[in-house]
């Protein structure tokens, strides 16, 4: 059966929990980071969490810990130097 994971939006970011279930049956907390510049891809990130018992507490992790990460890189200096890496903001 198909089922759809609910998107989020965060400051400019959407965010898409992508949790899975190990073989032992528990879940690992995942979420990906993306941010768009109009219909084009500019930037996204994979971020693993904690692993946990039930799917809707691991998505729960995987929304705020997605959260915390923009929060904490936001702001971030940019590098002077040229590169080819895509900035996030």
């Amino acid at each position: 059966m198909l089922t759809m994971t609910p998107t989020f939006l965060y400051k400019g970011y959407r965010l898409t929990p992508t949790t899975t279930q190990d073989a032992d049956g528990t879940y690992q907390a995942r979420i990906a980071i993306v941010t768009l510049s109009g219909d084009r891809l500019r930037s996204q990130r994979f971020v693993d969490f904690e692993l946990f018992h039930d799917r809707p507490e691991a998505d729960e992790r995987a929304i705020a810990g997605g959260k915390e990460w923009i929060d904490a890189h936001l702001n971030v200096t940019r590098m002077i130097y040229p590169t080819r890496f895509a900035t996030l903001g």
